[in-house]
């Protein structure tokens, strides 16, 4: 096991953990990072065409929403209140692959995505590895929205893939 950190900007954050994270040995749930950060406002698990989870801090209870775990690889919403830097223990699997996307959007992250270091090459690496994708979207925190890269018709630019950005 080891620490890594985090840096947020306040408001939308996309990020991708390159390890998965941990606590006392066991997954982190969504709910344990609100309690141990309450600047951090809300977390969200995107899957398929949809906000599968989300958990919000609350003022009458501990959290509200549907509670999740944290992964290796994948990418999920985190709004804070303030700019702030996680610390998070977790181990890596060194061994990790590119998995099977679902249908719809798909929130990933952490290194496996980004040696990639550009949208046009990630879409090169996943297409070699078998996986048919035709858009790849960086979230912008200083344009507060993502930019696009699509494969064959370029629509922006090809934009550079930073270190744990979802």
């Amino acid at each position: 096991i080891s620490t890594y950190s985090i840096n947020l900007n306040k408001g939308v954050n996309i990020v991708g953990f390159d390890f998965s994270p941990s606590l006392n040995i066991s997954p982190l749930y969504a709910s344990s990072l609100l309690e141990q950060y309450p600047d951090i406002v809300l977390v969200g698990n995107y899957q398929g065409y949809g906000w599968k989870d989300l958990v919000k801090q609350s003022s009458v209870l501990p959290y509200v929403g549907q509670d999740f775990y944290f992964e290796q690889n994948k990418g999920y919403l985190i709004y804070t209140s303030k700019d702030l830097t996680l610390t998070l223990d977790g181990w890596q699997n060194m061994d990790a692959k590119y998995q099977q996307l679902e249908d719809g959007w798909n929130l990933v992250g952490g290194s496996i995505y980004s040696k990639s270091s550009s949208t046009s090459a990630l879409i090169s690496n996943l297409k070699e590895n078998e996986i048919d994708i035709q858009r790849v979207g960086i979230w912008a925190n200083d344009l507060g929205s993502f930019i696009f890269n699509t494969q064959g018709d370029v629509q922006g630019i090809d934009i550079k893939i930073g270190e744990n950005q979802g």
